[in-house]
């Protein structure tokens, strides 16, 4: 007569093919976690960026309404470029040149702000400003940028 065995409990098959579900959902829900928080990184570093890119129109605007003259004898026909790297010093903090990649700005390090003044002529007499501002950072993601581009008049 024979007998007949019960085997009882999980086969190591099983084990294993259940320890690799597990894992793969485990990777998933930690590649999902990394992705959101990377783009949560770059939202907040973009909102960031266009904030001080308002702060630097603001402040050329500024510039224009206290002296007109003043801010047109820093551009020149062919463009004039500066890196604002601090923004509360005035001019002083407007170095004459192209930003560098170490150019960051004073007040956060991650940031990289400088705009391009460019002077022309409307009818023969009225003076006008073009600025094209920048400001941009570099992540893991690579190198990222916000521009804007005004045109400033004499108020004369």
């Amino acid at each position: 007569m024979k007998k007949n065995i019960l085997f009882k409990g999980q086969s190591m098959f099983e084990v294993v093919f259940a320890l690799g579900i597990i894992a793969l959902i485990t990777i998933a829900i930690v590649s999902v976690s990394t992705v959101a928080i990377r783009n949560n990184v770059v939202s907040k570093n973009k909102s960031l960026s266009n904030k001080y890119l308002n702060e630097m129109n603001e402040w050329l605007r500024a510039e224009r309404d206290k002296s007109f003259p003043t801010v047109y004898g820093h551009g020149s026909p062919g463009g004039s470029q500066y890196c604002l790297v601090d923004i509360g010093s005035g001019w002083s903090g407007a170095h004459p040149h192209a930003c560098g990649d170490s150019d960051f700005m004073v007040d956060n390090p991650v940031f990289i702000r400088g705009f391009t003044l460019t002077t022309f002529t409307i009818a023969g007499s009225q003076k006008g400003i073009n600025s094209e501002a920048y400001v941009r950072w570099s992540d893991a993601q690579g190198m990222h940028e916000s521009r804007s581009n005004t045109v400033y008049s004499s108020w004369d």
